[in-house]
């Protein structure tokens, strides 16, 4: 044990993990001098040195400080977790954010390029322009060409009120129509004129003017609108062209007159006649090959002869009657 003036020394603390100085002391009370020294310094309190109060290992106080620097540690450790996750976790949230912005302004990029492909068209517009001139060509003017009736009937139109047309006879080129008008004669007076056409070249082109009012014995020409002096086609004279019965009006009759190019010249071909030779028979029956026509006998007298018919037949350049 110690007393005295060593006990202030005994307070120290044994370097190196000493043994406290009062064996079974409760650490947690000052322990009088023993011996009753009544100069003795007090213990020091817990872990200022001391046995059982140093920094060296001891059945409390160096558990406690283990303990509590244990949970510091723990404490920091788990603040650093938190704050780790916490980083961690706001780190995602705003890489996530980049991703989605970065997914939203992908969109741009997209129209962009559909930007630049519509502006193709004007990189095309800076070309030099090409001017395309169309030149419409109207289709030539048609003429229809009248028909050869109604061109014969427009010559016709042409002479006045009076005159005839006859039908046309004949195909392509052989096609030929006679017209009959009124014509002043260079003596006074009037006679009745056949004018006979053929059709050439999509046209009526004249071929004779032939005057019936030679010797009297034709009439005159009634209007045409009364279709009472016709043109009629026959073919009396066997003549490669057709012939022509043209009837005139006289004061107590009808004439009819056959107008033929047999002979290769357009004519009136005459009559041998009871009276003499004429150009026109009174009350004409137009057959196939013959005439017939009705005279006055003049028997007893003109006056108060009876009718006579008489048959013609042409036969060497004339009508002649036949026998019966």
């Amino acid at each position: 044990m110690i007393f005295g003036a060593d006990a202030a020394g005994a307070g120290e603390p044994a370097r190196g993990g000493g043994e406290p100085s009062v064996a079974g002391a409760d650490p947690t009370r000052v322990q009088p001098a023993a011996g009753g020294g009544g100069g003795g310094a007090p213990l020091p309190p817990p872990g200022l040195g001391g046995g059982g109060y140093g920094d060296g290992p001891g059945p409390n106080g160096a558990g406690r400080d283990a303990r509590q620097r244990a949970l510091l540690a723990a404490a920091g450790v788990l603040a650093i977790a938190i704050i780790v996750v916490v980083v961690l976790l706001a780190t995602h949230s705003n890489g996530s954010t980049t991703a989605s912005g970065s997914s939203t302004t992908a969109a741009p990029s997209t129209t962009v390029a559909a930007t630049t492909t519509t502006a193709a068209p004007s990189t095309t517009s800076t070309l030099p322009a090409t001017t395309t001139t169309t030149t419409t060509v109207p289709p030539p003017a048609t003429t229809v060409a009248p028909t050869p009736q109604a061109a014969l009937n427009a010559i016709a139109a042409t002479l006045g009120p009076t005159y005839a047309v006859s039908p046309i006879a004949g195909q392509d080129k052989s096609m030929f129509a006679a017209i009959d008008h009124p014509a002043a004669q260079s003596g006074g007076g009037s006679t009745v004129v056949v004018d006979v056409y053929q059709y050439l070249n999509g046209a009526w082109q004249p071929q004779a003017s032939v005057p019936l009012g030679a010797d009297g014995s034709t009439g005159l020409l009634l209007p045409a609108s009364q279709h009472a002096t016709p043109i009629t086609v026959t073919a009396l004279t066997g003549s490669a062209d057709p012939d022509y019965a043209v009837t005139t009006a006289s004061a107590s009759a009808l004439i009819t007159t056959i107008v033929s190019d047999q002979t290769g010249k357009w004519r009136a071909v005459p009559f041998q006649a009871p009276s003499g030779t004429v150009i026109g028979v009174p009350d004409a029956i137009v057959r196939q090959t013959t005439i017939a026509a009705t005279f006055n006998s003049c028997t007893p007298t003109c006056a108060t002869g009876g009718a006579k018919q008489v048959t013609f037949a042409y036969k060497g350049g004339t009508f002649v009657p036949l026998a019966g």
